[in-house]
């Protein structure tokens, strides 16, 4: 019995090299993985070969899932393709290999990246000195900040709430402090995520009234996130009274009557 086309088999046996490279990319990042792979079976059948943006489209729809070994091997196929990757997609696959924390070959891949000149960015370091925060070995997450910096590269809102949480988590929050005023002498604002960082590692310090000033003087309004972890923390410290319960309905009413 013939075997019914799916939608996606209709289109991509006719598709040019263009169509294809939209269609796999769109597939991979909406998680239709197989789907971008049936692609890119049809277009080899007609003598289109994967290049740089289908192989970062299928690496990027690989790394998303988890599944890293099959990136990897895209990755392998790719350079003996002579199709040479570019930063975005070293930044694709270092971020997918931090965040199942394996740094060993994150390692190797920025060894790798740098010996072919291909500078790391912003993205790249930020994901290196995310994975490192997470294994605790922050000597090696400063490591990456000092090359950074070295680079010439300034630090971003996303780099900074990586720092600022690695910092926090482990503790160091006089170390965070001082990221966040560096942060604002840059002319960056602190963001929701930041904010909400600070706001928790003060609580795990014991330091209420530095929580309340995040709170009061800060130039936006908290969110649900915000207030639940304000009112937890006074609540494990015995200090949800009815004093402070009308300041946080004054702050923000709104949100207030959410929680």
């Amino acid at each position: 019995m013939r075997q019914r086309k799916t939608p996606v088999d209709r289109g991509a046996a006719g598709v040019d090299g263009g169509a294809g490279d939209t269609l796999i990319d769109m597939l991979c990042k909406m998680g239709n993985l197989d789907e971008g792979f049936g692609v890119v079976r049809d277009m080899r059948r007609g003598g289109i070969l994967p290049n740089l943006v289908v192989f970062s489209s299928l690496i990027y729809g690989c790394c998303k899932v988890g599944k890293m070994d099959v990136a990897y091997g895209l990755y392998n196929e790719m350079c003996e393709s002579s199709t040479s990757p570019n930063v975005i997609t070293y930044a694709v696959l270092i971020d997918g290999f931090c965040k199942q924390g394996m740094l060993e070959r994150a390692e190797c891949l920025f060894a790798k990246m740098c010996k072919d000149e291909v500078l790391p960015n912003s993205v790249v370091y930020t994901s290196m000195i995310d994975g490192h925060f997470k294994k605790g070995s922050m000597e090696n997450a400063f490591k990456y900040l000092s090359r950074m910096h070295d680079q010439g590269i300034r630090l971003d809102i996303a780099a900074y709430g990586t720092i600022l949480s690695g910092l926090c988590n482990r503790g160091r929050l006089d170390s965070a402090i001082e990221i966040k005023e560096d942060m604002v002498r840059n002319g960056l604002t602190l963001d929701q995520f930041i904010f909400n960082t600070l706001m928790n590692a003060h609580f795990k310090n014991g330091n209420l009234k530095a929580a309340l000033n995040e709170l009061l003087n800060r130039g936006f309004e908290p969110d649900v996130v915000t207030l639940t972890a304000l009112m937890d923390g006074l609540c494990k410290q015995g200090h949800l009274s009815g004093s402070v319960c009308p300041i946080m309905a004054s702050t923000c009413p709104g949100i207030f009557l959410q929680l």
